[in-house]
């Protein structure tokens, strides 16, 4: 019905939504701490939980539209330094991909991903 439709409307711009974010802000590779990213979407109106956005970053990675690396799997990871409301398996290591900056520039389309 359309509250499905809807659903899946909020998905596409919430992905799209998050791959611009991670363009505009800090170029092709940065290390992701949820909260800080989560408190940036909700500033934006798009509030997600944590379970959200790593669904939503597990997807782009499967679209081949950024490269995941968990902290943890990161060469010398310290779980020292983190701030209490960050657990480790909520920082990751994100890269967009050439194909994501396609994307965004509108040089490829995504039925997946609204831009």
């Amino acid at each position: 019905g359309a509250a499905d439709e809807m659903s899946v409307n909020r998905k596409l711009y919430e992905r799209g939504t998050i791959l611009t974010m991670l363009q505009q802000n800090r170029g092709l590779e940065w290390p992701i701490a949820f909260m800080p990213f989560l408190r940036a979407l909700h500033l934006i109106n798009l509030p997600l939980a944590p379970q959200g956005l790593r669904e939503h970053l597990e997807y782009l990675s499967q679209r081949g539209y950024v490269a995941l690396t968990r902290r943890e799997d990161l060469p010398g990871y310290r779980t020292s330094g983190l701030r209490t409301d960050e657990r480790p398996d909520q920082i990751m290591l994100v890269k967009l991909t050439a194909r994501a900056m396609d994307l965004i520039e509108g040089t490829i389309s995504d039925e997946g991903v609204f831009i």
